[in-house]
Formats: C-alpha cells, sequence, structure tokens
C-alpha cells in the first residue's frame, strides 16, 4: 500500500508539475547533478511521505495497538520531512540544515521509541554500538547517511 501510494502521489507530482512547477520545480538546469531536460518537481518528499502515511494508516488498522508506535514515529520524523520540504520549496535551506533535522529527527526517534542500534554483527561498530552513547551516536549517523543518501 505504502509503495501504490507513493507511486500514484508521485506520478501526479510529475503530471501536474506544469501548474506548480513555478514554486516547485528545479529551474535551473545547469549542474554536475542536473540531466533534466526541463523543469522538474522538487518535492517528491511529499510522495513518500503520502506513501509512509498510508503505510501506517494500514498497519494501525490491521494491528491497533501500534498505534502509539506508528504516530509517534511519525512525529519524530517530522523534523526530517519539513527540513527537506522547505529546502525543496524555498532552494534556500543550507545542508547543514537540512542535517541537522534529520539528526533531530533520528534523537527524537531514539528518545521516544527506544530506536536504537545495539547491534551490528560489524567488527570495530560492534565494540562501539556496546555502549549507549556509541550506539546512539551510530543509530544518528545510520539514520542521517541513509536519508542523504536516498535523497541524493
Amino acid at each position: 500500500m505504502a509503495f501504490a501510494v507513493a507511486l500514484v502521489l508521485a506520478l501526479l507530482l510529475v503530471r501536474s508539475a506544469r501548474l506548480h512547477v513555478g514554486w516547485s520545480g528545479d529551474l535551473d538546469l545547469d549542474g554536475p547533478q542536473k540531466f533534466h531536460d526541463r523543469p522538474v518537481p522538487r518535492v517528491g518528499g511529499l510522495a513518500v511521505w503520502g506513501g509512509m502515511l498510508a503505510g501506517t494508516l494500514c498497519w494501525v488498522w490491521d494491528q491497533p495497538e501500534h498505534r502509539w508506535c506508528f504516530g509517534v514515529l511519525l512525529v519524530a520524523s517530522t523534523p526530517a520531512f519539513l527540513g527537506g520540504l522547505l529546502e525543496d520549496v524555498t532552494k534556500k535551506v543550507r545542508p547543514a540544515m537540512r542535517m541537522g533535522a534529520v539528526v533531530i529527527a533520528a534523537l527524537l526517534a531514539a528518545w521516544w521509541l527506544g530506536a536504537i542500534l545495539y547491534r551490528t554483527d560489524i567488527p570495530g561498530i560492534e565494540t562501539l554500538v556496546s555502549t549507549t552513547l556509541g550506539a546512539l551516536a551510530v543509530t544518528v549517523f545510520v539514520v542521517a547517511g541513509v536519508a542523504n543518501a536516498i535523497n541524493i
């Protein structure tokens, strides 16, 4: 369900681009990572967030006892979502600020949900995550790395 909703929303964003490209489009077509020949919407995070919301609602419908957990996860992820959306719309948010928003989201999830990596099975890293502070640092690093790897 999450994939289907994200796919439909992404297609709708692309197909309706002429209606909103003035505020959502990447109008700068020159640059090392630019390969489009016309402006494209930058707000793909809306589709990802919509898919996550749909998947969450389906899960909660089937497993209502997990409602609090998914609600907290959605709230914890809000700084990362808003930081990315603000960058997509204004094109004025510095990378460090976006990274900070993702770090805040990861810290909120760790604090509110206890979502911390205490085991990796990777030599060297396993020693680091054996302590709470080390596990928290690795968790934040991994969340920020995955979020930015997907975004790029």
